[in-house]
């Protein structure tokens, strides 16, 4: 839900709005065989730093103390992109003219997954709490409920399973 529509961030919703109904009125108006998975939080190795999972684990890899972290009581729920690219992929295989969520719908606040960066990091600093940023959305979890019964999905990798891994490419590879 965008509770505030002038808010910058409102800018990058729309303009995925705008591709997926591009998308659908295209595909009907052709008869093209479609579907648009919409990806929720997905991370990983390789995916740069500007993304939370790889942000804090290469502060937690850089060994910072104290350890800044911002809005640690929002909620997310993070997947890990192989169950991403096995839900895309069964999604194309078994579907056709759907918009489905992708994702997983283990929920963890950030402050949570900061604590299980940082165990698996080996890593405890002093934690500096600061708010979220201004127009963060305090929950996101997505609604896998079309996607499991379209295609049977079940996310496989857990949080902390998909963390470590990330973690490890990122204090290996930094």
């Amino acid at each position: 839900m965008i509770e505030d529509v002038t808010a910058p961030r409102f800018a990058y919703a729309a303009s995925k709005l705008i591709g997926e109904e591009a998308v659908v009125h295209i595909g009907r108006a052709k008869g093209l065989q479609f579907v648009i998975g919409r990806f929720h939080n997905v991370y990983g190795p390789r995916m740069g730093a500007d993304h939370v999972i790889p942000e804090l684990s290469l502060r937690a890899a850089r060994r910072e103390d104290p350890f800044k972290v911002y809005g640690t009581d929002q909620y997310r729920a993070f997947c890990y992109v192989d169950d991403a690219v096995t839900a895309m992929l069964l999604s194309m295989a078994k579907v056709s003219g759907e918009i489905v969520h992708i994702g997983t719908d283990e929920e963890t606040n950030i402050g949570d997954l900061t604590k299980l960066v940082l165990r698996i990091a080996e890593h405890d600093p002093v934690l500096d709490v600061e708010d979220a940023p201004a127009g963060s959305v305090a929950r996101r979890c997505p609604d896998l409920t079309k996607l499991r019964a379209l295609t049977g999905y079940e996310p496989a990798v857990s949080l902390e399973e998909g963390v470590r891994r990330t973690f490890e490419w990122y204090r290996g590879n930094a």
